[in-house]
């Protein structure tokens, strides 16, 4: 654990109250070395580019997935902006060779994994639709 509590994040981008929670996200990591981890909801990125870090410093054989469900802009139409912007740029920088993000619903996003492949996965979603996607 005394690993865990000197891990920095790199990514600084907004705000968020989730950066408070990296140092168990390093533990799990290192505990579970998952094959496939999943991360619903990356709207700011805070989180999932944590788990990409913690991923790349540890060397673990991890294939990290982002998925960020659409939204419905104020027009009604859906808007992927908040996901795509700089998440994408950072990830194709630094975490492209085992990350990949995935703006989809619940039913598209489900359709890219087989039953049991996740081995860990953290809801960083509001409301049931980080939910169905476990259904």
């Amino acid at each position: 654990m005394l690993e865990a509590s000197g891990f920095k994040p790199d990514f600084h981008g907004r705000q968020s109250s989730w950066l408070g929670h990296t140092h168990f996200a390093h533990f799990i990591m290192n505990a579970v070395k998952p094959s496939i981890f999943v991360e619903v909801g990356t709207q700011r990125g805070h989180s999932y580019f944590s788990f990409c870090q913690i991923v790349k410093e540890c060397e673990l054989p991890t294939k990290c997935f982002a998925i960020d469900p659409l939204k419905k802009d104020d027009e009604g139409g859906f808007c992927r902006e908040d996901f795509y912007g700089d998440a994408a740029r950072l990830n194709e920088q630094a975490y492209s060779d085992f990350s990949e993000l995935i703006s989809a619903d619940n039913t598209e996003a489900h359709s890219h994994f087989s039953d049991g492949s996740i081995a860990l996965m953290h809801i960083d979603a509001e409301g049931p639709s980080a939910a169905l996607l476990l259904l």
